[in-house]
């Protein structure tokens, strides 16, 4: 069976800095159609983003700002999970992996 795939609504930031300190998973709310939200952990292989965000800036004060707190958000004890919703829902915008996310100085 297929890992299922995620798309990023909230949070791209936060899955970039997980990606680059070499967490494997992140705390998410997953969003589904009649569902209720539910909170989960996802595989940050399993995360793609607004193709529009191919590139974020890593000397941005939200970025470091986000870095600085990723203890905080990996160990569930910040109330900043992202949110996700699966990924080919209706209305999504293209998207790219996680991994296609470049970090520019």
């Amino acid at each position: 069976m297929d890992e299922p795939r995620y798309y990023i609504e909230n949070g791209v930031h936060r899955a970039v800095a997980a990606r680059e300190a070499g967490a494997p998973t992140l705390p998410a709310v997953l969003y589904r159609d009649g569902r209720p939200p539910q909170l989960v952990v996802v595989r940050i292989a399993a995360l793609h983003v607004p193709a529009t965000k191919d590139a974020l800036s890593r000397t941005s004060s939200r970025y470091r700002r986000v870095e600085a707190a990723l203890p905080q958000i990996l160990a569930g004890t910040m109330n900043a999970p992202i949110e996700v919703q699966p990924l080919g829902v209706r209305g999504q915008s293209a998207s790219i992996p996680l991994a296609s996310v470049r970090l520019e100085l």
